[in-house]
């Protein structure tokens, strides 16, 4: 005679195996596998985060070896700021590919060939004979420096907005669109209603965006948060940083060169970096908009963080929008959900 004790035994181990072979099934589907046993523990931990970053948080993390993930808002919209230039940046190194250009290739910028518009490192006592720079030069400028001069200039070799967004498509990367530049976004979000087309002319620009009224600057900036353009979910980016490092957008070594140089990004330390351990490795790309009225438009990150111990990889993109707090508080928030999502897989078991 089998004891009831002896029943539930082996009940509970059956419902085990099939726990552990519906995750399997999962992950090697390539679908994200939620973290569902531990959601409501994790559930607190989210909202506190989003109460610390002042805004509208949102996260997606994917542990590459597995699937599983951890999301909060992952499907919400977000302004893509500069996080935009690793999207233009791929579609730039796919033509790399496809031999149209080389990355040593040098071209001459003159002083008509620049776009001080925003941050711009590049062009800082831009010398009056130009400058001659590589392809290469420019996509390490526009990655880990966040260069505005060097993103315009690869996003035109690109094809512009129009051909990314083409290459987007194609790749089946959803949720992500880039419908205008970041040189011109900048203008609307400051509410100049001319037309320019001598981007390089920094008085000019300048004079403009000055002579905008305080109330039309105001209600400019209001309809940018409330329609950036130029927008992406956490989801998303995600899922693209997935496809990349799994060779389904570059060749084997442009993925290679281009993560090498995502690991070298100095703007953000305090933000997806800003509570690992010392040594870790962040592949990242950083965006940043402006505040206006005390609101500030976009603080992101996104990348790929390796795990120590051979535990394997987490692609995640954690962004904030429409926060009121101050930006050393909304990096705490971004470095906060980082610090959750890689305790969860290095410390884990054998996953």
């Amino acid at each position: 005679m089998i004891s009831v004790s002896k029943v539930i035994a082996v009940s509970a181990t059956a419902a085990i195996i099939v726990l552990i072979t519906f995750a399997y099934t999962f992950a090697k589907s390539g679908q994200p596998v939620p973290l569902q046993p531990t959601s409501s523990d994790f559930k607190t931990q989210y909202l506190k985060i989003e109460r610390q970053s002042g805004g509208i948080l949102g996260a997606s993390v994917v542990h590459l070896e597995s699937g599983q993930s951890m999301r909060y808002k992952a499907d919400d919209v977000f302004p893509t700021a500069s996080v935009v230039k690793l999207v233009e940046a791929i579609a730039f190194l796919k033509l790399v590919d496809e031999r149209k250009y080389k990355l040593k290739d040098k071209i001459h910028l003159s002083a008509k060939d620049i776009f001080p518009v925003a941050h711009s490192p590049l062009i800082e006592n831009f010398p009056a004979a130009g400058l001659d720079v590589s392809y290469d030069d420019l996509l390490e400028q526009s990655i880990c420096q966040s260069d505005t001069t060097a993103d315009a200039i690869l996003l035109e070799r690109a094809g512009g907005p129009k051909a990314v967004q083409a290459f987007l498509d194609a790749a089946g990367c959803t949720s992500i669109y880039v419908k205008n530049t970041e040189c011109q976004l900048i203008l609307d979000y400051s509410g100049v209603k001319e037309k320019v087309t001598e981007w390089w002319n920094k008085e000019k620009i300048a004079k403009l965006i000055a002579a905008v009224p305080k109330v039309e600057n105001s209600k400019a900036a209001r309809k940018f948060i409330d329609n950036p353009e130029n927008t992406m979910t956490p989801a998303a980016i995600t899922d693209l940083l997935q496809k990349l490092y799994k060779g389904k957008l570059l060749k084997p070594e442009t993925t290679k060169h281009l993560l090498a140089i995502m690991e070298k990004t100095a703007t953000g330390p305090h933000r997806l970096k800003g509570a690992l351990p010392p040594g870790t490795v962040v592949a990242h790309k950083t965006g940043t908009w402006d505040t206006t009225d005390g609101i500030n438009a976009a603080t992101n990150d996104a990348g790929i963080i390796t795990l120590p111990n051979y535990k394997g990889h987490l692609c995640i993109a954690v962004f904030v929008k429409n926060s009121t707090k101050p930006l050393a508080e909304r990096e705490k928030a971004i470095a906060a959900f980082a610090r959750l999502a890689f305790d969860r897989w290095s410390q884990s078991k054998a996953i």
